[in-house]
């Protein structure tokens, strides 16, 4: 299932909205000439220098990896998911009118995000000392999810 599905099936209040990230213009790039060389100063890249950038460092991994036949060992990639979540009142009346618990309502968005992008049930991706009140909570996103 997609984020959005899972979205749509398990966010009960209806909170969450996909958002799009979009990287500024100007991009600072920070880099050391070589390994035992000090790092250089920082520079601002446009455009045309980020596309530039951007090739050198995909050849790069492209040379370091063989074109893909060896393998990565140990490398990290790092990707940012994000979300929106709005509340229909203000924090504070959200607390006092409505009873909700803010922290409550944000860590159910953030299990129903890492459980998709995991592809792992919630139950494994919460502490176990959090499971029995994250379940009470929303026993929903504890349930098998048909796909």
């Amino acid at each position: 299932m997609t984020l959005l599905g899972r979205f749509e099936k398990l966010d009960v209040g209806n909170a969450l909205r996909p958002t799009i990230l979009k990287a500024g213009e100007a991009w600072t790039l920070r880099a050391q000439p070589s390994l035992l060389a000090p790092p250089a100063a920082p520079r601002t890249l446009r455009a045309e220098e980020q596309r530039s950038e951007r090739g050198r460092a995909l050849d790069l991994i492209d040379a370091l990896t063989r074109s893909g036949a060896l393998s990565l060992e140990d490398a990290t990639l790092h990707v940012v998911l994000a979300a929106t979540h709005g509340f229909d009142k203000g924090l504070v009346d959200t607390v006092v009118q409505d009873s909700v618990n803010p922290v409550d309502a944000v860590e159910r968005s953030s299990l129903i995000m890492a459980s998709c992008v995991c592809q792992r049930p919630a139950a494994e991706l919460i502490k176990a000392e959090r499971l029995a009140a994250s379940q009470a909570l929303s026993p929903a996103l504890f349930a098998p999810i048909a796909e």
